[in-house]
């Protein structure tokens, strides 16, 4: 294992405002190695399929459901026009697929699943209000659990010290060196592994999916010290937090975790170690919590180890508090300045009829502090709430690269928000209470 190297920042990334990335240098002890910081792929909006899927036809709407890498068939897709009247109910094909031609409406995919031992998973009902001819929506979970996991053994480095962690899109394991074992299910064909140490020493490798997967050759590096600041701090903001992503295309590899930035006009940069990975992507999340409410703010950039200077205020929308939830609607207040593209709601149903209890998301335009709960039809009757039903939900406003219905193509098709974050963007999501509506 090779010892830690010294981080050197030769350039300066700033978020809030405009994104800069530059390069960096590093100099390892005894021998002096240039490189150039910003190694990542620059590519479009992360879907979270491996490779994108053709495009549907100009007139009629394609849902795709997937679940990591596997696709769902049998899954109920209502489309509906405008006015509530049912253009087509299907289930998708065994390609995870159903398609309707229409211009403008809603379309609602409702997700049951099986009981696994005495636990039941409540239905999820998810609908997109005012999708047009064209759109393509992609919904899954980060990953598959319908099928049997396979225990798969990693070789790893023999230096690493004590347990070695490996994450991966489909499954992850803990271990000690030389082997560890690993619960995956429905991975693709390649497969991108982050190993790390109990000494945080780590490395990302791509191999090819099987029972045994040789990363021993791999070689483990030390962290790289950076700081981040926090500038235009107004006085109604508690606290100013960041978290760091790596990431592959949708897949979380790396996380940070949340550190607090201090703020002042004497405060000190916040120092974080991070991997030293090349060859995927960042993104950066700061949370503002605010007197008025919480926002997230997220950018995807180029991997890069850089210092960086947080804008508190950029990007900013307007705060959201005092939500209502209702069988007709959910209402809330705005406050503040700034533009939003979308509204997200989601939706814990218990049913006064002692019924089984279900979720509703949903995601439209935004328009106004309130959003209506669309009417459902066919098999999705069901899923009407009642005013007598016990509701208690979430609700946020967003803004997105693109507008909304490039919001709506990745909505509920990431394991969260800032996962969806196109690469040199910037989006923004601002909710009522201390949890974000599901996204």
């Amino acid at each position: 294992m090779v010892g830690k190297p010294i981080h050197v920042p030769y350039g300066l990334r700033t978020v809030g405002t405009d994104v800069e990335i530059t390069t960096g240098m590093r100099i390892y002890i005894g021998v002096a190695l240039f490189a150039a910081a910003c190694t990542g792929e620059i590519t479009g909006a992360p879907a979270p399929l491996q490779t994108p899927p053709p495009a549907p036809p100009p007139t009629t709407v394609l849902v795709t459901v997937r679940d990591g890498n596997v696709l769902q068939p049998g899954v109920d897709v209502l489309f509906q026009n405008s006015d509530g009247s049912v253009v087509l109910e299907a289930k998708t094909d065994s390609g995870g697929a159903a398609m309707a031609t229409m211009d403008t409406g809603t379309v609602t995919i409702a997700r049951t699943f099986a009981a696994v031992g005495s636990a039941q998973r409540a239905a999820e009902i998810y609908t997109y209000v005012g999708v047009n001819a064209g759109d393509h929506l992609v919904l899954g979970d980060a990953t598959d659990d319908t099928g049997a996991p396979t225990i798969v053994n990693v070789a790893v480095p023999t230096g690493a010290t004590g347990n070695v962690t490996i994450t991966s899109p489909c499954g992850t394991g803990t271990g000690t060196a030389p082997t560890v074992a690993m619960s995956m299910a429905g991975c693709p064909k390649s497969v991108e592994f982050y190993v790390k140490d109990d000494d945080d020493s780590s490395f990302l490798a791509g191999a090819t999916f099987g029972s045994n997967i040789d990363l021993s050759a791999g070689d483990l590096e030390g962290t790289l010290g950076t700081s981040f600041s926090a500038s235009n701090v107004t006085p109604d903001m508690t606290s100013v937090d960041v978290n760091v992503f790596a990431m592959d295309a949708s897949n979380e590899l790396y996380s940070s975790g949340n550190q607090t930035i201090a703020t002042g006009s004497d405060a000190a940069p916040e120092t974080i170690n991070l991997p030293d990975l090349h060859g995927v992507d960042e993104v950066l999340v700061r949370t503002i919590t605010s007197t008025k409410g919480t926002q997230m703010v997220s950018s995807r950039f180029p991997y890069a180890a850089l210092p960086t200077p947080l804008d508190a205020s950029a990007h900013l929308l307007p705060y959201v508090s005092s939500a209502s939830f209702k069988a007709c609607c959910v209402a809330w207040t705005e406050t503040g300045s700034g533009t939003a593209d979308f509204s997200v709601s989601t939706l814990a149903i218990t049913p006064a009829s002692g019924g089984a209890a279900y979720t509703r998301h949903i995601i439209a335009a935004h328009s106004g502090s309130s959003l209506a709960v669309p009417k459902l039809a066919g098999n999705q009757a069901i899923y009407n709430p009642v005013a007598a039903d016990a509701i208690a939900g979430s609700v946020g406003i967003g803004s997105f690269d693109g507008g909304y219905h490039a919001a709506a193509e990745f909505a509920f098709g990431a394991p969260n928000f800032y996962d969806t974050t196109p690469i040199s963007s910037t989006i923004a999501l601002s909710y009522a209470g201390e949890a974000a509506p599901a996204f």
